[in-house]
């Protein structure tokens, strides 16, 4: 016993030493918690950089490959083919003319086909670069170049670069603002050019095919708000650090315009620090301090390859919200851990308790049965007394030596106008179950007493009946106090009355003072609304919802008070004009749900309170509408039948159903399921409706299969009476 014994001092220790713990644990949790919020995010900005990385890569990626698919189009050749040979093209027997026609052609066939190339060009090596065919995209539509308008390229970068590349080589172009004779056009828009080397036979250069992307659809993808929302900041930079994304857009393509800062000379970061982990930074022109990532970009597939880099950051408040709110929450836990524990000790400690008194019990016993004033008297199968107690002595006014050889059967005589007879007491002796009974006993004085006896078999480690054991009562004065009991009874009934009117009263009055913060509440929230922030104006409304829910609580609790105080009315009535009412009061909840109500019966009377009926039928279809099942459309119907003089109303429906361990549970005030938002009043009420009218209510219903709830409405046998009173 002594292993599970907690005494008091050990309690004390053992709680002071779970509180110390406890608090080096937070405190070892608060020194980590930033270092988790930082690689939590860190996770979190590093999948956009990949995203972003990604959605470069596959841009340029299908920029090379239209490039490629344009080389590679027959008119490429075909044309070489024909300047080499005074214009005619001997191997497809074409003309220059001919090729020059196919080619513009295909060229405005894959303008109109995507949408974000913006310019396609045949560009020759001769004549300083002279274009020989020309496609552009304009606001007026694709537009074929006539010769007058082709240009010479030659003193081009883009050109440069593009007579420096091998017969596999491909070139991609910075991203910058596009120009025309030299100039940025207006308003200004971003591209970037892919140039493909044609060469000759021979591998002798002979020109290039330039295809311009316009870049706006790439950096709109690249700059899309990421998970964090706004107080995060995305870059997409160039290998000089100057900005073609910025979240201030006039801050993107300024370089293009003259000499401006860059991310290094924002930052303060070196031209070669790679922001590889999470890192500080204070960004000038943001004004704002962020934790950031960045990710090189490297385009390998260009000749010479393409370098971006790509940076992206969340608002060091932002962490130092994240860290107080796991802070908060980590704190929560422990101590509610914590609690736990020392709750645990209690029980531990009150287990503890309950061992010592079990002890205490075990030496208690033998003096309660020693020194009670109920008799106690243990017999053998065939009613030999075998134990006793002073009790037993004085109630049978005998001696040990004569209790001793005593047989129980003989012991105990009964008074003739007892209830409970010798005869009686022999057949529970013979018995093997326990009984309590009352009844009358004569002692060796003739003086009757009223006694209550208990009789409990004796059953041994075989699980066979050894003997009787029997405890006697004196109840006589009980008895005189019986009559005493009733009339305390009646009072109470009197009192419980006069608590329901305190409750319809309390109910009643508390309406005001709801219906006066509501208002209050309406009022401040239209006077001051635009001075109050989102989380008061959150709160104001939660006040305006709660006090509407309550004032909803407190009309149905006036109702059913209403229903249980009032005597009612019954009189035939149709189900199909309850019906009717019923829907009329939920017009718009049943338009909202798209639910289909249909009546098997407009004709037949029974008897009731149509009005009461009405509030039923109310409360079960708009349960039924709530506890629709959203993945068939709702059916309910509405039916009639008698059956032996009772009339039985059934609203069935075809939604989620209710669990059997439930169906009874649903029924009591303030009882309702997890789902929904009910207030657990409605079917409380009409159980108590349903009771008032002398009957009761029967609810079939299995999850999946809907329910059918039964009002059950006892109808009188042979009573002409149209109208008649109803007791409450």
């Amino acid at each position: 016993m002594a292993l599970y014994t907690l005494t008091k001092q050990k309690f004390v220790l053992l709680s002071l030493m779970l509180v110390a713990v406890v608090l080096l644990w937070l405190l070892y949790l608060q020194s980590k918690m930033r270092e988790q919020v930082l690689a939590d995010y860190e996770v979190v900005l590093r999948s956009e950089l990949v995203l972003r990385q990604g959605l470069l890569d596959d841009e340029l990626g299908d920029s090379f490959r239209h490039a490629e698919f344009l080389f590679r189009t027959p008119p490429i050749n075909g044309f070489i083919r024909a300047l080499q040979n005074d214009g005619y093209d001997e191997l497809e027997r074409s003309t220059l003319a001919q090729w020059d026609q196919r080619l513009k052609t295909i060229f405005v066939a894959y303008l109109e086909s995507n949408s974000s190339i913006v310019q396609i060009r045949y560009i020759g090596l001769a004549d300083n670069g002279r274009e020989l065919v020309r496609v552009d995209r304009r606001p007026e539509g694709i537009t074929v170049v006539d010769t007058d308008g082709l240009q010479e390229k030659g003193h081009r970068d883009y050109f440069l670069a593009g007579t420096r590349l091998a017969p596999e080589q491909i070139y991609l172009s910075p991203i910058t603002l596009n120009r025309e004779q030299g100039k940025v056009d207006e308003p200004a828009w971003p591209t970037y050019r892919v140039v493909k080397p044609v060469y000759a036979p021979g591998q002798q250069l002979f020109g290039m095919v330039v295809v311009n992307f316009d870049a706006r659809p790439l950096l709109e993808k690249l700059t899309a708000e990421t998970e964090l929302g706004q107080r995060s900041a995305a870059f997409l930079l160039n290998d000089r650090g100057d900005y073609l994304t910025h979240p201030i857009k006039d801050e993107a393509f300024r370089w293009e315009y003259g000499p401006t800062d860059t991310w290094f000379t924002d930052t303060s970061i070196g031209n070669q620090v790679m922001l590889t982990h999470m890192t500080p930074v204070y960004h000038r022109t943001m004004a704002t301090r962020y934790q950031m990532l960045s990710q090189e970009v490297v385009f390998d597939q260009s000749t010479p390859p393409v370098v971006y880099r790509v940076v992206a950051g969340v608002q060091k408040s932002v962490i130092d919200a994240e860290v107080f709110r796991r802070q908060l929450l980590s704190a929560a836990v422990d101590i509610t851990l914590g609690a736990v524990i020392y709750l645990l000790l209690f029980l531990y400690l009150r287990l503890s308790e309950k061992n010592r008194q079990e002890i205490n019990l075990r030496a208690q016993l033998h003096a309660l049965f020693q020194g009670t004033n109920n008799a106690i008297l243990s017999t053998d199968v065939n009613g030999k007394v075998l134990s006793w107690n002073p009790a037993a002595l004085a109630l049978f006014n005998t001696e040990e030596d004569v209790i001793r050889d005593a047989n129980a059967k003989t012991l105990l005589q009964f008074d003739e106008n007892s209830d409970f007879s010798r005869a009686d007491f022999l057949r529970v002796m013979a018995g093997l179950e326990h009984a309590t009974l009352e009844t009358r006993l004569v002692r060796k004085n003739a003086e009757s007493i009223d006694v209550s006896l208990s009789l409990s078999p004796v059953i041994d480690g075989e699980n066979h009946r050894s003997g009787v054991a029997m405890i006697f009562h004196d109840i006589s004065a009980a008895k005189k106090l019986q009559h005493n009991l009733e009339t305390l009874n009646e009072r109470l009934q009197e009192h419980n009355a006069e608590m329901e009117k305190f409750i319809y009263s309390v109910s009643h009055d508390l309406k005001a003072p709801l219906v006066t913060i509501g208002s209050f509440t309406e009022k401040i929230l239209t006077t001051c609304g635009d001075t109050l922030d989102e989380k008061n104006r959150h709160r104001l409304n939660r006040i305006i919802v709660n006090t509407q829910n309550m004032a909803e609580i407190l009309n149905e609790l006036l109702q059913l008070s209403r229903i249980v105080r009032e005597d009612i009315q019954v009189a035939p009535c149709r189900l199909k004009t309850c019906v009717d009412i019923a829907c009329e009061a939920l017009h718009q909840q049943i338009l909202e749900s798209n639910a289909s109500i249909t009546t098997n019966d407009s004709e037949h009377e029974f008897v009731c309170n149509s009005k009461l009926l009405a509030n039923c039928l109310q409360n079960l279809i708009a349960n039924a509408i709530q506890y629709c099942d959203p993945s068939r459309d709702l059916r309910i119907s509405v039916g009639l039948k008698f059956h032996e003089h009772v009339a039985r109303v059934w609203v069935k429906d075809n939604g989620m159903g209710i669990e059997r361990q439930y169906h009874e549970q649903i029924f009591k005030i303030f009882e309702r399921l997890d789902i929904g938002e009910g207030n657990g009043v409605g079917l409380a009420i009409v159980k108590s409706i349903v009771e008032k009218h002398g009957g009761w209510i029967e609810l079939d219903s299995e999850p999946g299969m809907g329910s059918t709830f039964t009002l059950c409405f006892p109808q009188g046998k042979g009573d002409d009476e149209t109208t008649k009173n109803i007791d409450s």
